[in-house]
């Protein structure tokens, strides 16, 4: 029974350590993830700066995973090259075992607990946030609570296992061959999708003598490939860059272990008495060195071939098509799926989405006013494919804007940000609408023959040019979150609005003098009709941000 209930508490421990990781990296990713984004936008072609980045970014947000996410985004986006990735994969392939070094330190001391020094802060934290409305101390509170949590786990899970290691240690005893261990720390890792939980419970593992450092050593190069399964499920689905930026974490990875395992096989070399002398008589430093000095050592092996991994990368996915994509089903062009497990960057990707459905709408309202102008039906079968993709996106965009508001990694004026999406992508489905109705009254026009005068024809392009104005304008407000241009706005809008009263004068006049038809007519109301609207749609968009003045969001 004594047993059983070490057992219990070795999993209440084990659960506590995970889910405070969790906390921590995400708290981190919430406080710096707008700085992390700027810094990676700004990223050269320099392999050492790229390091540098790399292992600073994933030190911050404790999350190797995180960081290749951010990656696979900027790729896509064309905002970095997919040979500007492995420099950084190398930093974050480091930065991810400060975590290891931490927990080592946990286990430090004698008569006093480090660990137990650590664990208190999930009180404190607790207690502080309970006190405070400001959201930024409340962010720093719960990093408290998740590092709190993780040491917590920890002394747990010594506790526990020290009491189940005496008991069960035969088990693992057994376990000597190296591929085998290597092959548990890669399943192991590939479950909790996360290396640096995998090298924290290895290291506990190791302090209560139910593994031994030769056993850790393999486990650990084993995490180090575990861990890329993140990248590759959230890969899935994704874009060629996004697939190929995965498969090159994962290849740096095995290249890096088939190094290190080759260089244990050489004579002479006893790497697990190297880490003991390094560390004598502290069993999880040896471990946590182990993680960081593999890492390290692969960075320097393999950083000079980083253009090679990059070739070897695309030959293992090449481009189809020739690298133009061909789809006639509807599709998002950003966003994808993997990005919810990083909502800082999912949140500019769900922006680039709107804004682009702002430009398919405004691309069909183009060629519906030249198709009636024109007299000419050649856009239409076009019109109608790409308003069907605006139908697909009015549904789609506003699924991502309902999970992305229950984020608890974004603040609370992004979530405001975010929730004021929902209108603007209404508005801009709304745009599509006039635009196939204004293919209707083209086909109108060719079915009966009806002649639109060259003074009203000129009349829907002078008002078709207002519209793009406010077109213009409008979307630049949206996008550079620019307040100070809505006076402008508004003006030009009301521009349209007398342009469109005009227009009815001018078309009565028409009708009295003979010079018009009655069904000429209503084509001609109708379409100075729907451009009135289009504007005033524009206008809601362009205010969607008045609230937000002070976030500038020029991604």
């Amino acid at each position: 029974m004594e047993i059983f209930q070490q057992v219990l508490l070795l999993i209440a421990g084990l659960g506590v350590f995970l889910y405070g990781m969790k906390m921590m990296s995400d708290s981190l990713e919430n406080i710096a993830g707008n700085q992390i984004k700027t810094l990676f936008s700004k990223i050269t072609s320099n392999k050492i700066v790229g390091v540098g980045v790399g292992l600073t970014t994933t030190a911050v947000i404790q999350s190797s995973s995180a960081v290749t996410v951010m990656l696979i985004g900027f790729v896509n986006a064309g905002l970095m090259t997919l040979e500007q990735v492995p420099s950084i994969i190398f930093g974050a392939n480091i930065g991810t075992t400060v975590t290891a070094i931490l927990v080592a330190v946990g286990f430090s001391g004698s008569s006093f607990s480090i660990s137990t020094l650590f664990a208190s802060l999930t009180g404190i934290g607790a207690l502080a946030m309970m006190f405070t409305k400001k959201d930024k101390v409340k962010k720093v509170c719960t990093l408290f609570v998740g590092l709190g949590m993780l040491f917590l786990g920890l002394d747990v899970m010594g506790e526990s296992m020290g009491s189940v290691g005496e008991q069960y240690s035969h088990l693992f005893a057994n376990i000597q061959n190296e591929f085998l261990l290597l092959l548990i720390g890669i399943v192991f890792t590939a479950i909790i999708q996360s290396s640096s939980a995998a090298s924290g419970i290895f290291i506990t593992m190791t302090v209560a003598g139910m593994l031994t450092l030769e056993q850790s050593l393999y486990l650990i190069i084993g995490s180090n490939i575990g861990t890329c399964v993140t990248a590759l499920i959230a890969s899935i689905g994704g874009s060629i860059n996004a697939k190929r930026t995965a498969l090159l974490h994962l290849n740096i990875k095995i290249f890096g272990t088939i190094f290190f395992m080759l260089f244990l096989l050489i004579p002479g070399v006893d790497f697990a008495n190297w880490m003991r002398a390094l560390a004598p008589g502290n069993d999880a430093m040896q471990v946590a060195l182990v993680h960081t000095i593999f890492n390290v050592a692969a960075t320097i092996v393999l950083l000079p071939f980083s253009k090679w991994l990059v070739k070897l990368s695309c030959k293992m996915l090449p481009e189809k098509n020739n690298g133009k994509v061909q789809s006639d089903i509807p599709h998002l062009y950003y966003f994808e799926k993997h990005m919810m497990s990083t909502p800082i960057v999912a949140m500019d990707y769900l922006k680039k989405e709107v804004v682009n459905m702002g430009n398919l709408a405004r691309t069909n309202l183009n060629l519906s006013v030249e198709g009636f102008i024109q007299k000419d039906s050649k856009h239409i079968e076009e019109i109608l494919k790409r308003e069907k993709e605006l139908d697909y996106l009015s549904k789609e965009i506003p699924k991502i804007i309902v999970q992305l508001s229950n984020a608890d990694q974004l603040s609370l004026l992004d979530k405001k940000i975010i929730g004021s999406y929902y209108h603007v992508v209404t508005d801009f489905e709304r745009i599509g609408d006039y635009a196939e109705n204004i293919t209707e009254y083209t086909e109108t026009a060719i079915k009966e023959d009806t002649t639109i005068s060259e003074d009203a024809i000129s009349e829907i392009k002078q008002m078709k040019a207002s519209v793009d104005h406010v077109y213009d304008l409008a979307m630049d407000i949206f996008q550079n979150a620019k307040v100070e241009f809505m006076d402008e706005l508004n003006m030009h809008e009301e521009e349209v609005d007398k342009e469109k009263e005009v227009m009815a004068y001018k078309h009565i006049s028409r009708l009295r003098e003979g010079r018009c038809t009655a069904e000429a007519g209503a084509l001609y109301l109708n379409m100075s009709n729907d451009l009135e609207r289009v504007a005033d749609h524009m206008c809601n968009i362009a205010d969607s941000i008045k609230n937000f003045k002070n976030y500038k969001q020029n991604k």
